[in-house]
């Protein structure tokens, strides 16, 4: 068996569309089943959380008051609705052990949740499934945006994102032909390109830098470093500047 999981952010919005594609390599057919669980904490509180699915548009709903997240896509055949904590019964990861869900669409509390579908491949056949996460600050919001992402398709975000990619490397190889240095071992091509991607996700418009993508208010996972501390956003911020991206550094002296 082959799995193969390509994600792509949509410029506009916080929106993520997964393309999963399963493969049958071996010499007999098989059925198979593909889940996706999530214990997510919406506005980063773990109780007085809402979760549905919406039958009528097929998509699944958490909300916590200003911050929502639908899911939908051909990927989600099958769901389960669930409390977290293994002491309940509608438990979406407990569902999960017999590869089959059962369905539940509503809870509310600390919940948690599942989809996936299944599939019949004869050897050498694959299937290609699509899902889209989006982020909204309400439910409707999330999944009209969930909707668009759908009738778009993934391969036109896709082209999108590499496009505008491309466009966001320019400086820094440009920096790098400058320097004489415009050929890089390959590992640290691909790190150094990574770091131009990823780095400015972490810079909002108004200057501030995060410390790492994180939101953990209550301190359980982490130290805190959804937040900005100048300590590290003044570390990567000098990287970027010194990478050919001066607007960064100034927009973060400015805020600061």
């Amino acid at each position: 068996l082959r799995l193969k999981i390509s994600d792509v952010m949509a410029e506009d919005g916080a929106i993520l569309l997964r393309r999963i594609v399963l493969q049958n390599i071996g010499g007999e057919s098989r059925s198979l089943a593909f889940f996706c669980y999530g214990d997510w904490n919406m506005s980063g509180i773990r109780t007085g959380n809402a979760l549905r699915f919406d039958h009528a548009r097929r998509l699944l709903v958490q909300s916590h008051r200003e911050a929502a997240l639908a899911i939908g896509g051909d990927a989600l055949e099958t769901f389960q609705c669930g409390k977290a904590g293994l002491q309940w019964g509608s438990n979406a990861l407990k569902d999960l052990d017999d590869g089959a869900l059962c369905g539940q669409d509503l809870e509310i509390g600390d919940v948690n949740w599942a989809w996936g579908f299944s599939q019949y491949l004869h050897s050498g056949e694959s299937t290609s499934r699509t899902v889209v996460f989006a982020l909204a600050p309400d439910e409707n919001a999330a999944m009209s945006a969930v909707q668009t992402a759908i009738a778009r398709g993934f391969d036109k975000y896709s082209q999108e994102r590499r496009a505008l990619d491309e466009k966001t490397l320019e400086p820094g190889l440009k920096k790098l032909r400058s320097l004489g240095t415009a050929e890089l071992p390959l590992d640290l091509d691909l790190a150094f390109k990574r770091s131009l991607l990823c780095l400015p996700l972490l810079c909002g418009n108004e200057g501030v830098a995060v410390a790492a993508p994180e939101f953990d208010p209550e301190f359980i996972s982490c130290g805190g470093y959804g937040y900005h501390w100048p300590r590290d956003g003044g570390e990567y911020v000098s990287g970027l500047l010194d990478a050919g991206y001066p607007e960064y550094p100034t927009k973060f002296f400015d805020w600061c």
